[in-house]
């Protein structure tokens, strides 16, 4: 580790503030929430000073991370009744803004790098570092209808539903969205 003084623009405190509302609604068969949370980045990952124990394998923390904000949306109707037909439906959404993503960069040559003083890259090295992006995406939605059937004293259900999940990643310098959709 290289342990030269880190100018003092990278030595200051940080401090996150947050505002975390949640609210929910319930009438009759429908229910509705809103919840919020929040992510503070760790120590390694804002730490400004070069870890290069390992010079093929560059770590160093990105002082300007801000909090990530989790957005958790979540919608219920269901019906329970003594009629013939149940009906369940539940949409569950999460949205991550300032999402902390990890980012590397490769160095085919030497390259001299400046982190608050020079510092030299050997070829062949990675750096990782990290950054905000927006955009993780994580949507659920299931249905369930169920019916009895009297005649021969049994019930039918169908269940279906699908996962949405997308989520920002790093590709080189290139900020791409990594997307899946599962169905249930």
């Amino acid at each position: 580790v290289d342990f030269r003084t880190i100018p003092d623009t990278y030595r200051t405190a940080k401090s996150y503030f947050s505002i975390l509302p949640q609210f929910g609604v319930e009438i009759k068969k429908y229910s509705f929430s809103y919840t919020t949370d929040c992510v503070l980045p760790s120590l390694e990952q804002v730490r400004f000073q070069m870890d290069d124990r390992n010079p093929l394998m560059l770590r160093i923390g990105n002082p300007d991370l801000k909090q990530s904000f989790l957005h958790k949306f979540q919608f219920t109707y269901d019906t329970f009744t003594r009629k013939r037909h149940t009906w369940i439906v539940r949409l569950n959404t999460e949205y991550v803004s300032n999402n902390i993503v990890s980012k590397s960069r490769y160095f085919d040559s030497q390259e001299v790098i400046n982190i608050g003083y020079d510092y030299t890259v050997n070829p062949g090295s990675t750096l990782y570092t990290y950054e905000n992006a927006n955009g993780a995406i994580n949507a659920t939605c299931y249905a369930k209808w169920s019916a009895r059937l009297k005649r021969i004293k049994s019930s039918l259900s169908i269940d279906f539903g699908t996962n949405y999940k997308r989520a920002p990643m790093y590709v080189g310098e290139q900020l791409v969205m990594l997307s899946e959709v599962n169905p249930l």
